[in-house]
């Protein structure tokens, strides 16, 4: 998905709920955490990765890379 530069800043924004100007762990979460309950769902019920596997395909299931 391609963004311009001020809807980055915008989403930078939004994000940095104490104004800031940085993420601090609560809002970075959650801005990456979905708020559609179904995405949260699967996203809570896949293994956790570390870095070993580098194929997306064998990262995310079907529904997610479609």
């Amino acid at each position: 998905m391609k963004i311009t530069q001020d809807e980055a800043l915008l989403i930078f924004y939004k994000a940095d709920k104490d104004g800031d100007g940085l993420w601090n762990l609560e809002e970075m979460s959650r801005v990456l955490t979905p708020s559609d309950p179904e995405s949260l769902i699967t996203m809570q019920l896949r293994n956790n990765i570390y870095g070993a596997v580098t194929d997306p395909n064998k990262i995310f299931c079907e529904a997610t890379r479609l």
